[in-house]
């Protein structure tokens, strides 16, 4: 189980529970539903009266639930609820792995939680498929024209569960020399044994697909300041830090955090979201698995402007991007570059070019300059409507195939980030489902209207 807790428990809040698990087959069937009534009525009963249900997912074994306190305002003011469900098993059918999703507004704050159980063990095939399952569930939304993915369609987005990732034993050799006699696993244990998290956590698998933008590029997360969550002998007599006389590890795998809670917040936001606290739940004893738990304090109060009126000036952008050649013709698809600017939400941008540029790539990797001729943005109706709505002013720039207008990639740059009278270059990861596919460059210039060159 891993939960995350969005505003304060003890007071006013939204309370998100999650519970991975799988049956043997012969009891999927005639469980499930079962099983499902049964754990949120548990659920139910835990809080209390005063936390209401906001909304739920399940696919097969992944429960998601979304709680929120009545007495707090919270509840009654939560719109827009919508679920989902993506599976990522077996021909991406079965729903043994993939995510269970709920997203909402609360005071006109979108939110998405995605709670993922992605694909087990060890080895670089298996980590490909974590990997490839992230990108999956983050860009299922743009299938549909225009849409982007779910780190660009929320003000916050929470992912979650038991993803999977493990330790690379290779790198804990490597940092130790002496320890090179040592098996992965009785190095992990004694790291473990002395609580050098630190080192645990540098041949964190997670840590360097995100560094390295290969998953979930762009999210954050907390410091791992506790022992692996996984994989655990199931006892009846460990203390309250889960530890036994004996070792607790099972030996057959290698201990590892593949319990997570990952947050992502749109540029301007981020200082909205705050990570009280994250740590692991060591006494459970019920599962192979120990849980995990955050709690985050949301500002849902509009943050202030700086400047009365906004004017950016754009002179160029720089995007950098692999080409794919096509097997059968042999010819470089084609990619159109647009640029758009926002005046509210990410669902109200407003293009910056007549037309999108067409770029016709006839290279593996392709460089694109587009100059604007000092083309000017005016934002002094966007800044007051910044005050009420709490944030405005991006840029976006996306890259499309020609062919079928499918997203590669893009990046979105805060105006509020920059908030300087000078040139500003703004260097921007190009991405798509939390992986980075590309990088872009802006050049640009942000003054008072007052300012304004006539």
């Amino acid at each position: 189980m891993v939960g995350g807790v969005v505003g304060s428990v003890a007071s006013s809040g939204i309370l998100v529970p999650v519970a991975i698990g799988a049956y043997m087959a012969t009891d999927a069937a005639g469980k499930e539903n079962e099983c499902r009534v049964h754990l949120y009525q548990t659920m139910q009963l835990f809080l209390g009266e005063d936390f209401g249900l906001v909304g739920q997912s399940n696919l097969l074994q992944i429960r998601l639930f979304v709680f929120a306190r009545k007495s707090s305002g919270i509840f009654g003011i939560i719109k827009d609820v919508e679920t989902n469900t993506l599976a990522t098993g077996i021909l991406n059918m079965i729903g043994n792995k993939g995510a269970a999703i709920v997203s909402f507004k609360v005071n006109d704050r979108s939110l998405c939680f995605c709670c993922c159980h992605l694909a087990a063990h060890e080895g670089q095939d298996f980590l490909d498929a974590r990997n490839r399952s992230a990108k999956a569930i983050l860009s299922s939304t743009t299938d549909k024209e225009d849409m982007l993915d779910i780190p660009a369609m929320y003000d916050h987005v929470f992912f979650l569960g038991d993803l999977n990732y493990r330790l690379d034993p290779y790198l804990l050799n490597a940092s130790v020399g002496s320890h090179r006699g040592l098996s992965g696993f009785d190095l992990v244990c004694s790291y473990i044994e002395k609580r050098e998290w630190g080192k645990l956590s540098a041949a964190d698998t997670l840590a360097i697909e995100r560094e390295n933008g290969r998953a979930l590029c762009g999210f954050e997360e907390g410091t791992l300041q506790w022992p692996p969550t996984f994989k655990y002998n199931r006892v009846k007599d460990a203390d309250e830090d889960g530890f036994t006389d004996s070792n607790p590890f099972n030996t057959k795998r290698l201990p590892s955090y593949t319990d997570r809670v990952l947050y992502h917040s749109l540029p301007c936001l981020k200082n909205r979201l705050i990570l009280k606290y994250y740590r692991s739940c060591q006494s459970t004893k019920s599962s192979d698995h120990k849980p995990v738990l955050s709690l985050f304090a949301l500002k849902l109060g509009t943050p202030k402007a700086h400047l009365r009126c906004l004017t950016v000036r754009l002179s160029s952008l720089s995007v950098t991007f692999p080409c794919n050649q096509d097997a059968e013709t042999g010819l470089y698809n084609p990619y159109v570059v647009s640029v758009e600017y926002c005046k509210g939400d990410l669902g109200s941008f407003q293009k910056v070019l007549p037309e999108p540029d067409i770029i016709e790539l006839s290279k593996d990797d392709a460089t694109v300059t587009i100059s604007f001729c000092e083309l000017n943005i005016g934002f002094a109706d966007a800044v007051k409507k910044y005050k009420r709505s709490g944030y405005t002013g991006h840029i976006l720039m996306q890259v499309r195939r020609k062919s079928n207008c499918g997203l590669f990639g893009y990046a979105v740059l805060s105006i509020f980030d920059h908030l300087v009278e000078d040139d500003v270059v703004a260097n921007c990861p190009l991405r798509l489902g939390g992986t980075r596919v590309g990088s872009s460059t802006i050049t640009l210039h942000l003054f008072e209207e007052e300012n304004h060159p006539r």
